[in-house]
């Protein structure tokens, strides 16, 4: 296994996954890129690539001292102590290209459950930069703070960083589609499409992003589908 100690690497495969990620949430092109992850339980490249390369350390460590690969490793210790060019190096600096901090993997002193014991970490560290990237925009509001419900027909709710989220299991696909352009904020509506200059148009402050029928409100989702009532039409389909 290769370590992917330059972005460029695994450049074209990410751009791979996020673009079919983007295609089955039906979501645009610059979409946050978060969510992708967030809302479909899916590892983001760099990291699942990491942790094989780390997990096959551990097969290593696991090896008798006659076996083959065993022996490569060993050798690879000894390049990585005299501050030479090894895999092990590369390891390390794919680690540090993962877009978030991780702790220190002590390749010269591993074993198998330190090397677990990372694995965990990393996946930690991974689900707290995700949560921040959804916590630290208010173009996800509708998704802050909330609790996934259980899966089977018992327990309570509880926050869940990254799965596969109930409302994509609706099975009818224009309302799936419809639930999640209004969760990620992929609508039309003057909340999100006033963010953006357009031509002659500058972008418009939250509180000037008013109501197109009623003018007296931000038009957010929860205004149009909930609250507005300038038009009978609009009260009568609600």
């Amino acid at each position: 296994l290769s370590p992917d100690y330059q972005k460029s690497h695994a450049g074209k495969l990410l751009d791979v996954q996020k673009a079919f990620l983007r295609r089955m949430l039906r979501v645009g092109s610059r979409s946050i890129v978060s969510v992708l992850y967030t809302e479909t339980g899916v590892m983001p490249l760099l990291t699942r690539r990491y942790l094989l390369c780390v997990r096959y350390l551990a097969y290593l460590l696991s090896l008798p001292q006659s076996h083959l690969a065993r022996r490569a490793l060993n050798a690879m210790m000894v390049l990585e102590a005299g501050n030479h060019r090894s895999w092990i190096r590369e390891l390390r600096e794919a680690g540090a290209n993962l877009g978030f901090v991780i702790p220190v993997l002590d390749v010269l002193n591993a074993s198998e459950q330190s090397v677990e014991n990372h694995c965990s970490a990393v996946v930690t560290a991974m689900e707290t930069d995700l949560q921040q990237s959804t916590d630290g925009t208010d173009k996800l509001y509708l998704i802050q703070g909330r609790n996934e419900p259980p899966k089977g027909k018992t327990g309570s709710a509880k926050p869940v960083v990254s799965c596969l989220r109930h409302y994509l299991r609706v099975d009818i696909a224009p309302h799936r589609d419809a639930l999640t352009r209004i969760l990620l904020s992929e609508h039309l509506l003057a909340v999100e499409r006033l963010r953006w200059s357009d031509h002659a148009f500058p972008s418009l402050p939250r509180h000037r992003r008013l109501c197109r029928l009623c003018g007296l409100d931000v038009e957010t989702p929860e205004h149009a589908l909930l609250t507005c009532g300038a038009t009978r039409e609009l009260v009568d389909v609600r």
